[in-house]
């Protein structure tokens, strides 16, 4: 499976301007682009249920992107929605995913580079299945 990048032309058509394999045997779900290292380059990271991570592009600035990272969403997880926001107030973009299977919600908190390798887990209960989240200011 792959991520296909398309670039506007400016005048509603576009190009593609690579392809990136999100891995063997990957079934990604969803995108979100946002600029997690903090160069003012955009980022892509995408979620893969069937391998159960986050997978990660690094973008260089001109449209394309260079290596990726994958992050572990834990075992049977299959993460399905992906958002990101500053949760700690640190001025570092962290990550949220929904994790369908395992019923949890995972949060990466940010670092200078582009996400800690470690997730946290909240669980959602025995049996909702989470597929969406979503990000407000609550307090």
């Amino acid at each position: 499976r792959t991520v296909t990048i398309l670039l506007g032309n400016g005048d509603g058509t576009f190009v593609i301007s690579g392809s990136h394999s999100t891995g063997s045997g990957s079934r990604p779900l969803s995108v979100i682009v946002r600029d997690w290292n903090n160069d003012n380059k955009t980022d892509i990271a995408v979620t893969n249920c069937d391998i159960d991570n986050i997978f990660i592009l690094i973008g260089i600035g001109n449209g394309t992107f260079i290596g990726s990272a994958n992050y572990s969403t834990g075992e049977d997880s299959c993460p399905t929605w992906i958002m990101s926001g500053n949760f700690n107030n640190d001025n570092l973009l962290d990550i949220v995913v929904a994790n369908y299977d395992s019923n949890t919600i995972g949060v990466f908190l940010g670092s200078t580079y582009i996400s800690t390798t470690r997730e946290d887990t909240y669980s959602t209960g025995l049996s909702p299945h989470p597929r969406i989240v979503t990000l407000a200011d609550f307090n």
